[in-house]
Parts: structure tokens; sequence; C-alpha cells
């Protein structure tokens, strides 16, 4: 089926992009605030054109300032996945964070019934997997001199992040369902990462 080979494609695609988006953050000498607002405004920015240049309609008003709604979400997330980075060091976070699928997957079959056309079985092997790689990621040791803010607070941190993520998983697939065109969704959400 060429349709979910595209969708399995485009997934492994964004993963790989999302993977490496907070990299820049563990070699950034600024705090995590300064580094977010630069973060979200290039967001914002890159948002706006690629729905100018889709040239979809601005639809759905006053409903369409929903999408807002996740990008205030994600900065608030990746606010605490910065200052995660910053305290335990990009793998711990982004292990602790990447558990997200634990919330969005429950969000699926609690919220919107998805166990109709996915097997749950596997849903939650493959949520379990992800859970058993932060808990492997976790043990890994660094030097204290190169994480001098390590802590159980930070640990605590990337927890807030996964837990937002994956909340903003339902609303994307709340806004979809509400037949919002997906760049303006992006364009909510670029500007709600940046006013958050």
């Amino acid at each position: 089926d060429k349709t979910a080979l595209t969708g399995v494609l485009m997934g492994l695609a964004t993963a790989f992009f999302l993977g490496f988006f907070m990299v820049p953050r563990r070699y950034f000498r600024g705090d995590s605030v300064t580094f977010l607002v630069g973060m979200t405004f290039g967001a914002a920015l890159g948002n706006a054109a690629y729905w100018i240049l889709s040239g979809a309609p601005f639809e759905k008003w006053p409903f369409a300032l929903c999408t807002l709604i996740p990008g205030l979400n994600w900065s608030v997330g990746t606010y605490a996945y910065a200052v995660g980075t910053h305290r335990v060091g990009l793998a711990k976070a982004t292990g602790i964070k990447n558990t997200q699928i634990v919330v969005s997957t429950l969000g699926a079959f609690l919220i919107f019934n998805e166990a109709k056309t996915t097997d749950p079985l596997l849903a939650i092997l493959g949520s379990a997997l992800v859970v058993a790689t932060a808990l492997v990621l976790s043990r890994i040791t660094h030097r204290a001199d190169s994480l001098p803010h390590a802590s159980l607070f930070g640990y605590l941190i990337p927890i807030v992040a996964s837990v937002l993520y994956g909340v903003n998983g339902s609303l994307m697939k709340w806004l979809i369902g509400s037949d919002i065109p997906r760049s303006q969704i992006n364009l909510g959400i670029g500007r709600g990462a940046f006013i958050g």
C-alpha cells in the first residue's frame, strides 16, 4: 500500500528531525529560556512560510484559534525538555521525553477508540519498548564536571515534557479530525509556541 509506505517514510523522517532538534541546546552557552525563544521564533517563521506557500485559506474562524493550544503546550514541554538536557544530559532527557508515546497511545485508545483500527497488543508492546529504552538510557553515567546540575529534579523535568508532548498527539488528532487544513494547524502551532 503506497499510502501506508508514504506514512511510514514520513514518520521516519519526522523521527529523524525531531531526534536532533534539541542537540544545539547541549552546546548553546545561554540559558534555556533564551534558547527556546530563538527556537520557537524559527518554528513560527517556518510554519508561517509553509502556510503561505501552501496557499491554504484561513478557515473555521474562531475555532482555528484552538490551533494555538498545541503550540503553547509544545513550548512548555520543550522548555522542560531543554532544562532536562541541561540537568541530566541529552541522552537521558530524550529517553525520558520519548515516553510520550505512552500518553499518546492511551489517548488514542481511551479518547479516539483506536482499538477498532489498531492492534492494542502491538501498541502496548511498542510503548513498553520505548519505556524500556528510557530505563536503559537513564543508567548512562556521566562525568560530574560535564553536568554539575544533575539531580533527581533533573529526571522529573523531562517527565513533564513527556506528558505534554503526549497530550499534543491527541490535540493534533482532534484538530485534523476537525478539517482544519494541516498547513493552518502548523501556522497556529508555530505562533502558539512562540507566544508560549
